[in-house]
């Protein structure tokens, strides 16, 4: 299922997913390497192995509705532990989540989730969700950030443009699919999968050149309103700067049927 379409830059040699299982851990591959620093990850693979702890706690018949991490700092490529900690309800579970990198904690947050039941909505009832994204036939070869290493998330992830690019500031529209899996062996869950790709938005949608500045995110915060159908996720993204040095970044994040839920990053935007 997993293969290594059009992602920029794939080697023969290189890693075949984001982490392997190594006990109560996971050891973080190349793959996982963000394009902020050559040592630390992008944040979307390690959020989303916290969703994955998460999901591994449910009761049967639960679905995870949302998780938001806090990154406390750059999460190195190396072994990683993630803690989980759950609180039952009838109809929704609580979890409080952290990572762990050489006994340091690097991501800590929270999650919920809800029963999944049957309800008779009426037909009345009014449905707000943005349109479908458009989804291109055509794959795209855009031209990604310049960085000075062959093996990264930029390496790991396909992507077809609707709207924007790498390379231009301002909002953007992207579909993203993964080419190896979260941890090797497994299949990703559907909000794993959207975890990996939303914390991408803040790139995406870019208002300050690359070049001249950083614009890293502090947390990400995703809400899905459903599961995600198929290995593709559609994210429509905008950021808000500030001359204070805040940020925003929105995104609308989609399946191929449809709007599924939102991501949003808080950004910390400084000259290099």
């Amino acid at each position: 299922m997993f293969g290594r379409g059009n992602a920029v830059g794939s080697l023969p040699g290189m890693a075949e997913a984001f982490f392997e299982a190594d006990g109560d851990g996971f050891v973080a591959t190349g793959l996982t390497r963000g394009p902020w620093s050559k040592e630390a990850q992008h944040g979307g693979p390690p959020s989303a192995l916290l969703a994955r702890a998460v999901e591994a706690a449910l009761p049967e018949g639960f679905r995870l509705a949302r998780l938001s991490v806090d990154l406390l700092r750059p999460v190195p490529i190396e072994r990683v532990v993630p803690r989980v900690s759950v609180r039952l309800g009838r109809r929704v579970v609580r979890a409080q989540v952290g990572l762990e990198a050489d006994g340091r904690e690097v991501l800590s947050g929270t999650a919920v989730a809800q029963r999944v039941d049957v309800v008779d909505l009426p037909a009345s009832a009014p449905g707000q969700a943005p349109e479908p994204l458009p989804f291109p036939e055509v794959d795209s070869d855009p031209v990604f950030f310049e960085l000075p290493w062959d093996e990264g998330y930029h390496t790991a992830m396909s992507w077809r443009i609707v709207a924007g690019a790498w390379t231009e500031l301002g909002a953007a529209a992207l579909w993203f699919r993964q080419e190896v899996p979260l941890v090797a062996g497994e299949e990703p869950s559907p909000f794993q999968r959207v975890v990996v790709v939303a914390d991408a938005g803040n790139g995406v949608s870019a208002a300050v050149p690359f070049a001249g500045y950083s614009f890293l995110n502090s947390d990400l915060s995703v809400h899905l309103h459903r599961d995600a159908v198929g290995e593709w996720i559609g994210m429509d993204a905008h950021t808000i700067p500030q001359p204070t040095g805040a940020g925003l970044a929105t995104s609308v994040l989609h399946d191929r049927t449809g709007p599924v839920g939102t991501g949003n990053q808080s950004l910390l935007i400084a000259p290099w």
